[in-house]
């Protein structure tokens, strides 16, 4: 072997070499935008009781209000993170809620502890200027940007609430890239 073809042969795998590295930090998740993830759950109990359908998930039992608070928080670096989705799940504490796979996303507000839901303003809302003053549309989301950018160091806060059976202990699952989960205790009747 000439010095002219160890050279090139010691490019080449210096090349593979240097590839092998991105590819490698490419699936390891190096380019994965750096947020952080926080949840939490309030449970209060409704002024006045909601009717209880027989054929619901409360069969007649007492029901609370549970809401559920995601806040993202974007991290430093130099591109903005952009929010595609975002949703919540609850589940009773002894497991009595849908398998994963049968889980729907619900319809309605609040939502029933055996379903999906979409967390309230995930999306960008619709502007119209008038007399040179950008106006929020509300209800109407934006065709053109529909997604939500976090820019570096930004911060935002997402929220849903559920019906829950007064007496079970409850886990909220946040679910996106990043994941988060809490547990909500009965209230004490003594409070």
């Amino acid at each position: 072997m000439t010095l002219d073809q160890a050279k090139n042969l010691g490019q080449i795998l210096a090349w593979l070499a240097a590839a092998g590295y991105f590819f490698y930090k490419l699936i390891s998740g190096y380019l994965i935008g750096n947020a952080s993830l926080r949840l939490t759950c309030t449970r209060s109990a409704p002024a006045v009781a909601p009717t209880q359908d027989a054929a619901g998930p409360a069969n007649g039992q007492a029901m609370d209000y549970l809401s559920i608070v995601a806040i993202v928080k974007r991290g430093t670096g130099t591109t903005t993170l952009a929010l595609h989705d975002a949703r919540a799940r609850v589940t009773l504490a002894n497991g009595q809620a849908l398998p994963t796979a049968e889980l729907e996303e619900t319809k309605t507000f609040p939502a029933d502890v055996q379903h999906e839901s979409k967390l309230i303003a995930t999306e960008r809302l619709s502007s119209d200027t008038i007399d040179d003053v950008l106006e929020i549309t509300f209800h109407t989301r934006s065709r053109e940007r529909p997604l939500l950018n976090l820019a570096p160091g930004d911060e935002m806060q997402f929220a849903t609430v559920y019906t829950v059976p007064q007496i079970q202990p409850c886990i909220a699952w946040k679910r996106s890239q990043w994941r988060a989960s809490d547990i909500s205790l009965p209230i004490s009747q003594d409070q």
